[in-house]
């Protein structure tokens, strides 16, 4: 369920000319944001820090330029496609999708030269420092989200 139609959604900002604005690289409107990156960009442009109580935020502020990579989750509860639990990290390149409880556990596509998904290179051998790499993100990810799932097996150790 995260195909690229589903998480490749537009983001755009109108900025007033007297709050800045948003850096882009070369002006491609491909750069990858995610929704939690809102709050802390409308945060970083208007000056206003979080309140002092308030639980960590899990965007970061666009200002400082986009990301290298946006994550996705899904759960049982999600609507309106109740689904197992996965977990995805997308890269300009790159995909790769996490089902902890799915017969197929790992998915990883490149995008550049499979844009459609329909070849998953995850059981590829020539793709396992990629796969590896990307695993690694994924459970970074799930650390620092407190996510209660435990993360994928290929994954270092936490430091």
């Amino acid at each position: 369920y995260f195909y690229e139609d589903v998480l490749r959604v537009p983001l755009i900002l109108r900025v007033p000319a007297s709050l800045g604005a948003i850096p882009h690289p070369d002006d491609t409107p491909s750069a990858l944001a995610s929704h939690v990156d809102v709050v802390p960009t409308l945060l970083d442009l208007t000056g206003v820090d979080p309140l002092p109580d308030s639980p960590p935020l899990q965007g970061h502020s666009l200002l400082a330029g986009p990301r290298d990579a946006a994550f996705a989750e899904a759960t049982p509860g999600d609507k309106p496609n109740p689904q197992t639990h996965a977990r995805v990290v997308v890269t300009d390149r790159w995909k790769y999708v996490f089902r902890p409880e799915d017969d197929v556990r790992d998915e990883l596509y490149d995008l550049e030269s499979d844009p459609d998904e329909l070849r998953n290179l995850a059981v590829d051998a020539a793709h396992q420092s990629t796969l590896q790499a990307l695993q690694q993100r994924v459970a970074f990810w799930m650390r620092d989200t407190a996510d209660p799932l435990t993360p994928p097996s290929g994954s270092l150790p936490h430091p």
